[in-house]
């Protein structure tokens, strides 16, 4: 079984980070709910949207294209890096794809939702993930990431 580094291991061994910037290209809105496994639970939305190919600063990483989730947390969680991969993760189950993952607070995509619904053109995300030495591995939590909305005001 391969090793599915956490951050805390990510951050002990020291090893060196990959950029790498997405470019949005279609944006997927979807919930999950499931009466079996979620009683008290809180569906949590999610937004999908897919990427064009991308390569990373170093080339290390090179994709055809990005599934990149979007997921609303507590700021709390990001603030205090709990869990494996508090800000997110990267996965290499599906190579032709790779899936990566980013948490970003409730209140951020309140604001960001409006704006990437109407037009998905001015989101910019970078994400760096570390140059893991065993190639194994299928899971990589990220290590830092921006997100931005630009769009050129018309008048």
């Amino acid at each position: 079984m391969p090793n599915h580094p956490s951050l805390n291991d990510v951050l002990e061994g020291r090893c060196n980070v990959e950029w790498i910037a997405l470019s949005a290209e279609k944006l997927v809105i979807r919930d999950w709910a499931d009466s079996e496994n979620s009683k008290g639970d809180i569906c949590n939305m999610e937004l999908s949207i897919l990427c064009g190919p991308c390569s990373s600063e170093y080339e290390i990483y090179n994709f055809g294209s990005v599934s990149l989730n979007i997921y609303s947390v507590e700021e709390e969680q990001i603030q205090n890096l709990e869990g494996d991969s508090p800000l997110g993760s990267i996965n290499f189950y599906e190579e032709a794809c790779p899936t990566i993952n980013v948490k970003l607070s409730k209140k951020l995509v309140a604001h960001l939702l409006p704006f990437i619904a109407n037009d998905l053109s001015g989101l910019r995300v970078r994400i760096s993930i570390p140059d893991w030495e065993d190639k194994l591995a299928k899971f990589l939590p990220l290590m830092s990431y921006q997100v931005f909305y630009e769009k050129d005001q018309k008048m």
